[in-house]
């Protein structure tokens, strides 16, 4: 295995225990219980799954993940799986390794846009994709039964990063992915969750069936539905972070004794001490504070899929936001802070600003989860179109007006009984958008204590989520 490089830690992210595998992958054996009046070692946890740290709404529910993790087993050994282990190891300080299959990004998506304007011979293009998935299917069936007889004569015949990868499902005392909503295909031609797969069918064939953290799946279009039966269907449990899900799962065959629902991983995001970046934004806002109550807004870019003129849907979204939050400016003297969570955020929450004028304050800083949360703990109101900015929003006792880009948006809110806080974001128009946010507005204080409750019951249940871990 590479040797790991020299980690800088993301701000508000600790360091975990480091998890070394053997110099020779070829020699591991199962793990072995400790001997008598020896203490307990960690459990080892293997966590494939999807994220990056230029969201830190990602970054957020990494860090929550093995807060959650460690409660769910006392202490717990994790490393992770990446699509881009050596950049998530440097900037996160969490150890990394390749996963079994890895896509290659610009070929991939440019071959996927010309799939999108074959019309019908995208087919082709599509079932080409697919029966090459099935092929690696097949391949690391036929490896993982050769690798249980024949750890040495299997090495020979596979990359390194899969012999490493399957040495550490062998030592692993479980497989937990990583919670998210990177398992869906709402088109035929969506195969990007594919990638995902060969690593939870390879811990699957060495033993180790997966345990998908609170997660969103589907929806599962074509042939894409039948893959999910069969691969889900042979998980150890299946965490679902609402309701839509659930039936999705019903629907395409998967048993329900696996699916339990939780609450999203997010809601576990205990807070560390800010950075200094985070201090300055954190200043900028109280100051701005003193001139009158804050409302914030988290904005995002979205394609709007199955419209014709995507651009034209985003103007009527930041138009739409601009009424809205400057509309409650004006009535009640509020000031605006727009706080962006990734560098695409920062760009769109820089057109906002200019519709919105001098008066409205855009963060530009490099934050941390700790560092949002502290400023979001400034609000009144959050307008959030990201899920998570929302979630450690409602965290800290803010309401929010949570604008859906994907359905998990509003099912999350439904799980928590605050249904009646979201908006689809084909539905936000001017005079819809606005009529909620001054709804919210108005109703703050009753908010803050049904935002308080919520998050307080969904601590409460993922700590129930802990114990079935246990179990």
């Amino acid at each position: 295995m590479r040797s790991p490089p020299r980690c800088r830690r993301l701000k508000g992210i600790s360091s975990p225990t480091r998890h070394v595998p053997p110099a020779d992958p070829t020699t591991a054996s199962a793990p072995t219980p400790p001997a008598s009046g020896t203490p307990e070692r960690p459990v080892r946890v293997l966590a494939p799954g999807f994220y990056t740290w230029k969201n830190k709404g990602d970054v957020a529910l990494i860090q929550a993940f093995e807060q959650w993790l460690a409660e769910a087993y006392g202490a717990a050994d994790v490393t992770f799986t990446s699509f881009q282990p050596e950049d998530d190891e440097e900037r996160l300080g969490l150890p990394m390794i390749d996963m079994a299959t890895r896509p290659r990004r610009p070929l991939h998506r440019w071959t996927a846009r010309i799939a999108d304007r074959l019309g019908p011979a995208r087919l082709l293009l599509v079932g080409g994709r697919l029966a090459g998935f099935a092929g690696v299917a097949v391949l690391l069936r036929a490896w993982a039964r050769l690798h249980r007889r024949s750890p040495r004569l299997a090495a020979r015949l596979a990359p390194h990063h899969l012999q490493v990868l399957a040495t550490l499902i062998d030592r692993a005392d479980v497989v937990v992915a990583v919670p998210g909503g990177y398992l869906n295909a709402p088109k035929v031609t969506d195969d990007w969750w594919l990638f995902h797969l060969a690593t939870l069918l390879l811990a699957r064939e060495l033993g180790k069936p997966p345990v998908l953290g609170p997660c969103s799946l589907g929806p599962y279009a074509g042939v894409h539905a039948s893959i999910a039966r069969q691969v889900l269907s042979r998980c150890d449990a299946i965490l679902l972070r609402e309701a839509r899900s659930a039936e999705i799962l019903r629907q395409i065959g998967v048993p329900a004794r696996l699916v339990h629902e939780t609450p999203d991983m997010a809601f576990r995001f205990d807070a560390e001490p800010l950075s200094a970046d985070g201090d300055e934004a954190l200043a900028r806002v109280r100051a701005l504070a003193a001139d009158g109550p804050l409302i914030g807004v988290s904005v995002r870019p979205h394609h709007y899929p199955g419209h014709r003129d995507g651009p034209a849907m985003q103007r009527r979204y930041l138009e739409a936001l601009a009424a809205a939050v400057g509309g409650v400016a004006e009535r009640d003297g509020a000031r605006i802070v727009v706080v962006p969570q990734t560098g695409s955020d920062l760009l769109i929450g820089r057109e906002l600003g200019r519709l919105l004028g001098p008066g409205a304050l855009v963060l530009e800083d490099d934050l941390s989860p700790s560092d949002l949360q502290a400023i979001y703990a400034e609000l009144r109101l959050l307008v959030g179109t990201r899920m998570h900015a929302n979630i450690l929003a409602l965290g800290v006792g803010v309401p929010v007006v949570g604008i859906a880009y994907e359905p998990k948006t509003a099912g999350i809110l439904e799980q928590l009984g605050l249904g009646d806080w979201a908006i689809p974001i084909d539905a936000v128009d001017a005079g819809r958008l606005e009529r909620l946010v001054r709804e919210r507005w108005d109703d703050a204080a009753a908010g803050a204590v049904r935002a308080a409750s919520a998050a307080a019951d969904a601590r409460a249940r993922l700590r129930d989520a802990a114990e079935l871990m246990r179990r």
